[in-house]
């Protein structure tokens, strides 16, 4: 199923597009520490088997946005007035989905 899954075709708008979601990560102002690259991979994998998973061979932009809230959560830090707040990862990883652009 692994080697199955990495023969899923992401095309560079949908790359650039988790970039564009992690880089955001890095400089919110809410957040104390952003995603790595490492962050990036793991929401293209997941992209990739979520695509594979419903007998598609390439990924579209709906995958990375069911995902992300789920591949990003436990590896980013809120600043602590963040979460005194109330705010919690997955709000804030919402609102940045909210503010990248799609791809087409």
């Amino acid at each position: 199923m692994q080697a199955a899954c990495r023969t899923v075709y992401i095309e560079e708008d949908v790359i650039n597009y988790i970039r564009d979601i992690v880089i955001r990560t890095r400089n919110d102002p809410q957040i104390l520490l952003g995603g790595s690259p490492r962050a990036s991979l793991v929401l293209m994998n997941a992209s990739k088997t979520k695509a594979a998973m419903e007998g598609r061979d390439y990924v579209v932009p709906e995958d990375v946005r069911k995902l992300a809230v789920q591949a990003l959560n436990h590896r980013l830090i809120l600043k602590p007035e963040a979460e005194l707040e109330g705010l919690t990862v997955e709000r804030v990883v919402s609102k940045i989905l909210g503010e990248v652009d799609v791809p087409k």
